[in-house]
Protein backbone atom coordinates (compact mmCIF):
# COMPACT_ATOMS: atom_id res chain seq x y z
CA UNK A 1 0.00 0.00 0.00
CA UNK A 2 1.33 3.41 -0.98
CA UNK A 3 1.41 6.05 1.77
CA UNK A 4 1.16 9.70 0.77
CA UNK A 5 2.55 12.71 2.62
CA UNK A 6 -0.65 14.69 2.15
CA UNK A 7 -4.25 14.51 0.97
CA UNK A 8 -3.20 16.64 -2.02
CA UNK A 9 -0.61 14.03 -3.10
CA UNK A 10 -3.25 11.31 -2.77
CA UNK A 11 -5.72 13.33 -4.89
CA UNK A 12 -3.06 13.86 -7.57
CA UNK A 13 -2.15 10.15 -7.55
CA UNK A 14 -5.82 9.20 -7.89
CA UNK A 15 -6.11 11.69 -10.78
CA UNK A 16 -9.11 13.39 -9.14
CA UNK A 17 -8.58 16.45 -11.33
CA UNK A 18 -11.46 18.72 -12.31
CA UNK A 19 -12.04 19.32 -16.02
CA UNK A 20 -14.31 22.24 -16.85
CA UNK A 21 -15.92 25.14 -15.01
CA UNK A 22 -19.35 23.81 -13.98
CA UNK A 23 -18.48 24.10 -10.26
CA UNK A 24 -17.02 27.62 -10.14
CA UNK A 25 -19.93 28.69 -7.95
CA UNK A 26 -18.62 26.23 -5.35
CA UNK A 27 -15.06 27.58 -5.52
CA UNK A 28 -13.86 24.64 -7.66
CA UNK A 29 -12.03 25.49 -10.87
CA UNK A 30 -10.69 23.74 -13.98
CA UNK A 31 -7.48 21.91 -13.03
CA UNK A 32 -8.22 21.69 -9.28
CA UNK A 33 -7.81 18.40 -7.41
CA UNK A 34 -10.50 16.83 -5.21
CA UNK A 35 -9.94 14.88 -2.00
CA UNK A 36 -12.98 12.65 -1.45
CA UNK A 37 -14.31 10.35 1.25
CA UNK A 38 -15.97 7.20 -0.12
CA UNK A 39 -17.35 6.30 3.31
CA UNK A 40 -19.49 9.45 3.59
CA UNK A 41 -22.38 10.77 1.52
CA UNK A 42 -23.57 14.34 0.96
CA UNK A 43 -26.33 16.08 2.89
CA UNK A 44 -29.40 17.49 1.12
CA UNK A 45 -29.40 21.27 0.69
CA UNK A 46 -32.46 21.98 2.90
CA UNK A 47 -32.16 25.72 2.45
CA UNK A 48 -28.36 25.77 2.17
CA UNK A 49 -27.14 27.72 -0.82
CA UNK A 50 -23.92 28.25 -2.70
CA UNK A 51 -20.77 27.07 -1.02
CA UNK A 52 -22.74 25.64 1.93
CA UNK A 53 -23.93 22.85 -0.39
CA UNK A 54 -21.99 19.60 -0.76
CA UNK A 55 -20.12 18.37 -3.81
CA UNK A 56 -20.10 14.68 -4.67
CA UNK A 57 -18.52 12.35 -7.19
CA UNK A 58 -21.12 10.54 -9.27
CA UNK A 59 -21.47 8.39 -12.34
CA UNK A 60 -23.67 9.73 -15.14
CA UNK A 61 -24.57 8.34 -18.54
CA UNK A 62 -22.86 10.40 -21.18
CA UNK A 63 -23.98 11.00 -24.70
CA UNK A 64 -26.31 8.63 -26.50
CA UNK A 65 -24.58 5.46 -25.38
CA UNK A 66 -24.51 3.62 -22.09
CA UNK A 67 -20.97 4.76 -21.26
CA UNK A 68 -20.59 6.05 -17.70
CA UNK A 69 -18.58 9.16 -16.88
CA UNK A 70 -17.31 10.09 -13.42
CA UNK A 71 -18.23 13.69 -12.61
CA UNK A 72 -18.13 16.06 -9.66
CA UNK A 73 -21.48 17.80 -9.11
CA UNK A 74 -23.37 19.72 -6.43
CA UNK A 75 -25.66 17.43 -4.43
CA UNK A 76 -29.23 18.78 -4.43
CA UNK A 77 -31.21 16.08 -2.64
CA UNK A 78 -33.96 13.53 -3.21
CA UNK A 79 -37.01 14.13 -5.40
CA UNK A 80 -39.43 11.23 -5.18
CA UNK A 81 -37.18 8.21 -5.69
CA UNK A 82 -34.40 10.04 -7.55
CA UNK A 83 -31.18 11.51 -6.22
CA UNK A 84 -30.48 14.86 -7.91
CA UNK A 85 -27.19 16.60 -8.58
CA UNK A 86 -26.41 19.72 -10.57
CA UNK A 87 -24.00 22.31 -11.82
CA UNK A 88 -22.83 25.52 -10.13
CA UNK A 89 -21.95 27.86 -12.97
CA UNK A 90 -21.37 31.51 -12.17
CA UNK A 91 -22.14 32.82 -15.64
CA UNK A 92 -25.04 30.73 -17.03
CA UNK A 93 -28.12 28.71 -16.20
CA UNK A 94 -27.52 25.68 -13.96
CA UNK A 95 -28.88 22.21 -14.66
CA UNK A 96 -30.00 19.35 -12.44
CA UNK A 97 -30.15 15.66 -13.31
CA UNK A 98 -30.28 12.21 -11.76
CA UNK A 99 -26.96 10.32 -11.74
CA UNK A 100 -26.61 6.56 -12.07
CA UNK A 101 -24.75 6.44 -8.74
CA UNK A 102 -23.28 8.80 -6.14
CA UNK A 103 -20.05 7.33 -4.82
CA UNK A 104 -18.43 9.85 -2.48
CA UNK A 105 -18.40 13.34 -1.00
CA UNK A 106 -15.72 15.94 -1.63
CA UNK A 107 -13.79 16.67 1.57
CA UNK A 108 -11.26 19.18 0.23
CA UNK A 109 -10.32 21.07 -2.94
CA UNK A 110 -6.75 21.93 -3.92
CA UNK A 111 -5.50 24.34 -6.57
CA UNK A 112 -3.08 22.80 -9.11
CA UNK A 113 -0.12 24.13 -7.08
CA UNK A 114 -1.34 22.31 -3.94
CA UNK A 115 -2.87 25.32 -2.18
CA UNK A 116 -5.95 24.33 -0.17
CA UNK A 117 -9.02 26.16 -1.50
CA UNK A 118 -11.49 24.76 1.06
CA UNK A 119 -12.24 21.70 3.16
CA UNK A 120 -15.15 20.26 5.17
CA UNK A 121 -15.27 18.07 8.24
CA UNK A 122 -17.31 15.05 7.12
CA UNK A 123 -17.21 13.17 10.44
CA UNK A 124 -20.95 13.74 11.05
CA UNK A 125 -21.99 13.02 7.47
CA UNK A 126 -24.15 9.94 6.72
CA UNK A 127 -22.74 6.61 5.62
CA UNK A 128 -25.61 6.09 3.16
CA UNK A 129 -27.71 8.29 0.90
CA UNK A 130 -31.10 9.47 2.12
CA UNK A 131 -34.26 8.10 0.52
CA UNK A 132 -36.92 10.49 1.85
CA UNK A 133 -37.86 13.25 -0.59
CA UNK A 134 -36.12 16.49 0.44
CA UNK A 135 -36.94 18.76 -2.51
CA UNK A 136 -39.99 20.96 -2.02
CA UNK A 137 -41.14 24.34 -3.22
CA UNK A 138 -43.99 26.31 -4.72
CA UNK A 139 -43.58 24.65 -8.08
CA UNK A 140 -42.02 21.36 -6.93
CA UNK A 141 -43.78 18.49 -5.20
CA UNK A 142 -43.36 14.75 -5.02
CA UNK A 143 -43.67 12.99 -8.37
CA UNK A 144 -47.20 11.73 -8.93
CA UNK A 145 -47.45 7.91 -9.16
CA UNK A 146 -49.13 6.72 -12.35
CA UNK A 147 -52.22 5.31 -10.59
CA UNK A 148 -52.77 8.57 -8.72
CA UNK A 149 -52.38 10.57 -11.95
CA UNK A 150 -55.02 8.38 -13.62
CA UNK A 151 -57.40 8.85 -10.65
CA UNK A 152 -57.18 12.64 -10.73
CA UNK A 153 -57.43 12.81 -14.51
CA UNK A 154 -53.88 14.02 -15.27
CA UNK A 155 -53.22 11.09 -17.63
CA UNK A 156 -55.28 8.48 -19.38
CA UNK A 157 -54.40 4.82 -19.08
CA UNK A 158 -53.88 3.35 -22.54
CA UNK A 159 -54.35 -0.38 -23.07
CA UNK A 160 -51.49 -2.09 -24.81
CA UNK A 161 -52.32 -3.88 -28.03
CA UNK A 162 -50.59 -7.02 -29.14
Amino acid sequence: MVMYQSAFEAAVAADNRVVGNCLEGMGIFDGDYLDTDISRFPLPRKGRKGKDSDVCLCYVKSGKGEELTLMAKVYIGVWGTMQLVGTAYTDRVNHAFSPVAIISTVRAVYAPDGTLRWEKDLSDYPRSLGTVSTIRGDNVSDPIPLEAAVQIGRVERVKATA
